[in-house]
């Protein structure tokens, strides 16, 4: 006990002395900083003024009562207990009866000894309702205090230790009295953690959930589904395609233009329609349509020319010398190794598009995709359901 006017204990290594006992009482300043703990330590403050508690480090735990309200005055390091903050009920509760488990164990007349300690945090602190629920009080009342000067940091902190103490406590819980609702408190808590810290870092939350997108979406890249039909037969499609270049004299651009001549003519028939229409409709919808009629043939036309000026070689396989042929192999090689990175591209953005929209649960009627994936997809849409308003909240 301490009844000087300050009190400063600082830049100290204390060693191998047993457990360090301070008792902080009617002092107008308290400096406890800088020191070094081997050895457990108990700190009981008993003091409404000036109380700076940072930059120690405990290698063992620190036993901390606080009895009076704190206010601003009082500065209280959070990140330098490490795991080894609890509450000063150690002390009287191996003499108490009814804080005692049913067990055999007898407490050491040292009431801070190693063998008690040990007892303490491993079996009291999740066993006894008593005892967990002062620990929760003590973390509960720097939570509160932290919040109120505005230490987000320093809460959060505390927050999760609050919470994994509860996850613990759930856990023994459910192994005492096994129930689909205590089974259910104890795993929420553990996903919570993953999650996203129990809700101290959503930046995790957005994290974990691009994970379980694209889990999904590489499950539904290996499956058909409707919103890539096309790309069923796009493959085909192109085989087809070099199959015709090699056994003809035309060039690549000739054989795509006639692929795309049904198309190519209703454009074409569009346009004619403008033209011979220009007296019975108005000059602007003429000047308008135009425009949407070369929109419409870009893609055409921007194809041709490339296939063009890449097709160097004309003329039948079989026609063409040894050199020509193995230049011809590297050019048709490189031309479908594009297009098959095109189509690889196109069906995993398909398959994303079709992980985020049952990820979000937006909905699209008729699931569009067979087999075990169409029943995957509403697993994922109760995942993301699940995930987007743990995150919400």
């Amino acid at each position: 006990m301490t009844d000087t006017w300050n009190f400063d204990f600082a830049n100290n290594d204390v060693e191998d002395i047993g457990v360090s006992q301070f008792y902080i009482k009617n002092i107008n300043g308290f400096e406890f900083s800088d020191n070094i703990f081997t050895k457990p330590v108990s700190l009981r403050i008993d003091n409404d003024k000036r109380s700076n508690i940072k930059n120690n480090q405990f290698n063992k735990q620190l036993f901390l009562e606080i009895t009076k309200e704190t206010n601003s005055e009082f500065t209280l390091d959070y990140k330098q207990f490490d795991k080894n903050l609890f509450s000063y009920n150690l002390n009287t509760y191996f003499f108490n009866e009814h804080n005692k488990l049913e067990s055999d164990f007898i407490a050491d007349t040292e009431r801070f000894s190693e063998r008690n300690i040990k007892f303490y945090l491993e079996n009291a602190i999740i066993k006894n309702e008593f005892v967990y629920k002062n620990e929760q009080k003590l973390k509960g009342r720097l939570y509160q205090m932290y919040r109120q000067n505005f230490d987000t940091d320093f809460a959060n902190l505390v927050y999760t230790d609050i919470k994994d103490l509860e996850t613990k406590r759930s856990e023994y819980l459910y192994k005492q009295d096994p129930s689909f609702k205590s089974f259910f408190t104890w795993k929420i808590n553990q996903f919570l953690k993953v999650f996203s810290a129990y809700g101290t870092e959503p930046a995790r939350a957005v994290v974990f959930s691009m994970y379980v997108i694209l889990l999904f979406a590489f499950i539904y890249l290996l499956f058909p589904n409707s919103w890539d039909s096309h790309g069923k037969k796009r493959l085909m499609h192109r085989f087809e395609f070099f199959q015709k270049y090699l056994r003809r004299k035309d060039g690549m651009h000739t054989i795509y233009l006639e692929n795309q001549e049904k198309e190519i003519s209703s454009y074409k028939e569009f346009k004619t329609n403008l033209e011979n229409a220009q007296v019975e409709l108005p000059s602007f919808f003429i000047s308008w349509s135009k425009p949407l009629y070369n929109a419409s043939m870009f893609s055409s036309k921007i194809t041709a020319r490339f296939l063009k000026s890449t097709d160097i070689l004309k003329g039948k396989w079989k026609d063409l010398s040894p050199k020509q042929k193995r230049f011809k192999n590297f050019q048709i090689g490189f031309l479908l190794t594009l297009g098959l990175i095109y189509d690889l591209f196109i069906k995993a953005l398909n398959a994303l598009m079709l992980s985020i929209n049952t990820f979000t649960t937006l909905g699209f009627g008729e699931i569009p995709i067979k087999g075990l994936p169409r029943y995957l997809a509403i697993i994922q849409g109760f995942i993301g359901w699940f995930m987007l308003t743990i995150f919400s909240v």
